[in-house]
């Protein structure tokens, strides 16, 4: 099973931001889990996903206009086409926000 594979000191970095930012959000901290996603770019900036969980923490926390900022990263980065058409979608919802 992949779960007893060897992991990086970097790959337990991130599981350890990881769990911190689900119990935040658990919680309805948005505004901290959103700090711990940002430092978990410091972490491993090439991850692109980090941008759509702070999509995801923006919109949460009312600001959509970051959240899109965001979520283009993203979209530049996605290759599979289901995710690519969940962001788009979530992009969509966003605009309909400020608009």
């Amino acid at each position: 099973s992949d779960f007893y594979l060897p992991c990086t000191n970097r790959e337990i970095l991130l599981r350890y931001q990881n769990n911190m930012k689900y119990r935040l959000i658990d919680q309805g901290d948005y505004q901290d889990a959103l700090e711990v996603v940002k430092r978990m770019e410091l972490i491993a900036p090439k991850d692109f996903w980090l941008a759509l969980d702070k999509a995801v923490l923006y919109a949460r926390i009312e600001r959509p206009k970051a959240a899109i900022d965001e979520l283009m990263i993203y979209l530049d980065q996605v290759v599979d086409p289901i995710d690519r058409a969940e962001a788009e979608a979530f992009l969509f919802e966003l605009q309909k926000q400020i608009n």
